[in-house]
């Protein structure tokens, strides 16, 4: 190897080890992968809440029961949901796009009537679950 090819190697290695030390120094999740990815630097209290979320629907022949919430179904992944999730709880007429858009993907299947959104909130003690409690965020049923 040359001695200019070195030096660029040394060059760009240098840079690469200031941006880790700067992005794990101050970084955040935009600047992976100099960054730190909270999603996987971070872990959950051994003791606290623990936040699911979900969301069951209605149909003519059924009280609310738990759905998937996959792209087959809805055209949603529950993070997408979690990300709307202050619009929905502000505004849970949102919900009824959820029942089109899962209508749509499956035309054989019965319609949705009714769509919320449910929050299991379990309590950990040790890191160990010590119970739990639902809480309806939103909910939209139709006419």
């Amino acid at each position: 190897m040359t001695g200019s090819g070195r030096v660029a190697r040394l060059a760009a290695t240098a840079v690469a080890g200031v941006l880790l030390l700067l992005g794990t120094l101050i970084g955040q999740d935009d600047d992976f992968p100099f960054g730190p990815f909270r999603m996987y630097a971070t872990a959950d209290k051994r003791g606290g809440e623990v936040v699911s979320t979900a969301i069951e629907v209605r149909t003519a022949s059924s009280e609310f029961h738990a759905a998937p919430l996959t792209p087959s179904t809805t055209g949603l992944r529950r993070a997408e949901l979690e990300g709307q999730l202050s619009r929905i709880v502000a505004d849970p007429s949102l919900l009824r796009l959820i029942a089109l858009a899962h209508a749509r993907r499956e035309p054989g299947a019965e319609a949705w009537t009714g769509v919320r959104v449910v929050q299991t909130r379990y309590q950990l003690r040790d890191g160990e679950p010590v119970g739990n409690r639902q809480v309806v965020l939103a909910q939209w049923m139709s006419e």
